[in-house]
């Protein structure tokens, strides 16, 4: 009998353990990331990204590809491209730069990361291919492994992000729809507090009262400001001036440009070798 019952307790034990390796094996599989159907292999992994920064720059250096973050808890991933992966990965590595973008967007992969940190993801290079074929295989990727954290399931997010037709609508309706800031009487009052008993310097006074300018002044004045002032053109074939309330009636009577009257003006020089073009003069 006691035979019986050590026999039956080696073969419990193993039956057992083998119930337990089938239960982690399985649990393996349903979490695996890799989709069985395709196999990718990577070209190259780093398992510990947060220690192997400098290593995954310098492999990178001025390289174009696809890579791959994968959680190691989860197993879910995000498939990127790049041009350069090194330029692209000092991005991932800036905590700055992940906080702002997780403002400005909706991006998953920055907030994981932000989250979980860079020692619990592992980085793969999936593929270093040619600039002109990059979106193509990032779009091979991402309909072979599905990436949970990609948002956009269309590649080209990397090459500049494009609203669509219907984005764009929703984009402009609520900019419509926004109301303008209105400052409440408690704000207008602490405004007004703060400006009480400032004492203005006796420069900024006779700024504040106006400047009498030289007629030089006036002249680069008025052509700083040339689309509203007033020219007179002259022919000095017949000796006529005609008087133009603005640049632009002088340009249209010219044939020309208001930008080309103002750079004549600024010359002195003769128009079509006939024509002088001034400021008006009040």
């Amino acid at each position: 009998m006691r035979v019986f019952y050590r026999f039956y307790s080696r073969w419990r034990f193993l039956f057992q353990t083998q119930e337990l390796f089938y239960f982690f094996w399985d649990g393996f599989l349903s979490n695996c990331y890799i989709n069985y159907f395709s196999l990718v292999v990577p070209v190259i992994s780093y398992f510990d990204p947060d220690k192997q920064k400098l290593e995954i720059y310098k492999d990178n250096n001025k390289k174009s590809g696809i890579y791959r973050w994968v959680n190691k808890s989860s197993g879910k991933s995000y498939i990127g491209s790049a041009l350069n992966l090194s330029r692209r990965f000092t991005n991932y590595y800036s905590m700055s730069f992940l906080i702002k973008e997780t403002k400005n967007s909706n991006s998953i992969i920055y907030k994981a990361l932000l989250k979980y940190g860079y020692s619990n993801f592992s980085l793969e290079i999936i593929e270093y291919c040619d600039p002109n074929i990059l979106i193509e295989r990032e779009q091979y990727y991402i309909d072979q492994l599905k990436p949970e954290y990609n948002i956009l399931k269309t590649a080209g997010s990397s090459a500049g992000f494009k609203h669509t037709e219907a984005s764009i609508e929703l984009i402009r309706a609520t900019a419509l729809s926004r109301k303008p800031r209105i400052i409440s009487e408690e704000t207008k009052s602490k405004i007004s507090a703060s400006l009480l008993g400032r004492t203005l310097s006796k420069e900024t006074k006779l700024k504040m009262k106006g400047r009498i300018h030289t007629a030089e002044a006036k002249s680069k004045i008025g052509i700083s400001n040339y689309k509203v002032q007033a020219v007179t053109v002259t022919n000095n074939q017949t000796g006529v001036s005609i008087d133009f309330t603005t640049m632009k009636k002088a340009a249209e009577f010219l044939g020309t440009s208001s930008t080309q009257v103002r750079n004549y003006i600024k010359s002195k020089k003769l128009y079509k070798g006939i024509f002088t073009i001034t400021i008006k003069n009040d």
